[in-house]
This record gives structure tokens, C-alpha cells and sequence, in this order.
């Protein structure tokens, strides 16, 4: 499966829109980059460094977004800690961490790419995906 379609809002459906720092739907009283937004849901996601207007996942509300950074405070640490104690290069530690993840999971998983139940069950695969590195594999954070 390919990347999805992050053009429109996972919570209502409109078009969402890119705003940048100083317009009224941006979200933050500080600049912290181009954002794509879903004003009436109050969604939004960043955008990658190397292309403005390309969105790093799904807007997302606050609730989920908050669920994104909890799925990667799971699997972050594990791929670091193969590239640190199994000496993997980081591309390489983070593929296999989100091809396990992905495999519980039952299709490709990003959690950017996640909201609402879907993302409850994307955190429940990535806090399994951590128990077993720890009972299995020695993993210790």
C-alpha cells in the first residue's frame, strides 16, 4: 500500500489547506513551519522540510496527536536501541521495527497516517511490538 491521500480531513471530509505563520488558521503563536489545516475540525499536521506544501500524515486533532507521539515514545527507542547494542544502521533499524509493527498491525503503519480507532489500535500493536522487545529480545530504555 502506498502512502494515502492526505487531502482531505479524516474527521469531516472537506479539503483541507496549507497556511504558513502569521495567517489566521495557523494553529501555533510561534513559527514552527508550514502546517496543513482543517479549520472547523481544528486538525492539522506538518508539513516535510524538503516540500512545503507535502503533509507528514493525516491532520489530526489534538487527542490524536497526542496518541501519534505516544506510538512513537514505544518504537522510537526500539529502533535506536538496535542501531546502539545490534549495530544497524538507523534506516535499516527503523524498517525493521515498522515492518514488525506493521505486521501486527495487519497492513503498513505509520501513525501519522492514523486517527481516531484506527490509531487506538496502531497504539495497542506499538505497545505490544514493545513488550516483546523486551521479554524476547533483552531491549531495556
Amino acid at each position: 500500500m502506498g502512502q494515502p491521500d492526505f487531502s482531505t480531513c479524516p474527521y469531516c471530509f472537506r479539503f483541507v489547506d496549507p497556511t504558513f505563520f502569521g495567517d489566521n488558521a495557523y494553529p501555533y503563536p510561534q513559527d514552527f513551519g508550514p502546517r496543513i489545516v482543517c479549520v472547523p475540525c481544528k486538525a492539522h499536521v506538518g508539513c516535510h522540510y524538503r516540500n512545503l506544501l507535502r503533509p507528514l500524515g493525516a491532520v489530526a486533532k489534538a487527542e490524536d496527536r497526542e496518541k501519534r507521539k505516544q506510538v512513537h515514545s514505544l518504537i522510537d527507542p526500539l529502533w535506536e536501541w538496535l542501531m546502539r547494542y545490534k549495530k544497524k544502521r538507523k534506516g535499516k533499524a527503523r524498517d525493521q521495527v515498522y515492518q514488525e509493527l506493521s505486521a501486527l498491525f495487519g497492513r503498513e503503519a505509520h501513525a501519522s497516517w492514523e486517527t481516531g480507532e484506527e490509531l487506538d489500535r496502531l497504539l495497542g500493536c506499538a505497545l505490544e511490538l514493545s513488550n516483546h522487545y523486551r521479554q524476547r529480545r533483552g531491549f531495556q530504555a
